[in-house]
């Protein structure tokens, strides 16, 4: 397997965290994965928890695995 995102690092706590937001495949034996990482991972990460709390307000629920009341 071979993987290359073009932007290296230093170290992997560069990095800070990677989330796979989709995969697909574009030949044979060939994959896609988007991914965000670093800086654009706290924000999608944050965007999401946003998301979270209002739509469990909205529909006044509780989202327990990010325990939202």
């Amino acid at each position: 397997m071979e993987l290359c995102g073009g932007t290296h690092v230093s170290s992997t706590s560069e990095i800070r965290g990677l989330k796979i937001i989709s995969e697909q495949a574009i030949a044979s034996g060939i994959r896609r994965i988007e991914a965000v990482a670093g800086e654009a991972f706290i924000e999608y990460i944050n965007a999401r928890d946003n998301y979270m709390k209002q739509l469990s307000s909205t529909l006044k629920v509780c989202f327990l695995l990010y325990s939202f009341c």
